[in-house]
């Protein structure tokens, strides 16, 4: 096991993100049904990303995101 610290623009993290979006929007109905969701849903402000690799298979990811007031 192997764990990748990382951000937003690792391509392991991005296809991951993908494969849960496509994932949620079957599980709902579509994109379209989920819509109000896919903005807060942005790649391009996460700093913090640990992709845990397993056999040459990711099989979680973990990102932390900040905001200041």
């Amino acid at each position: 096991m192997r764990f990748i610290y990382t951000d937003g623009n690792n391509k392991d993290f991005i296809e991951l993100c993908h494969l849960l979006d496509d994932f949620l929007n079957e599980l709902v109905g579509g994109e379209r049904n989920r819509a109000q969701y896919i903005p807060y849903n942005k790649l391009d402000d996460i700093h913090d990303v640990i992709v845990i690799v397993a056999s040459a298979l990711n099989i979680l990811m973990a990102y932390f995101y900040y905001t200041v007031n």
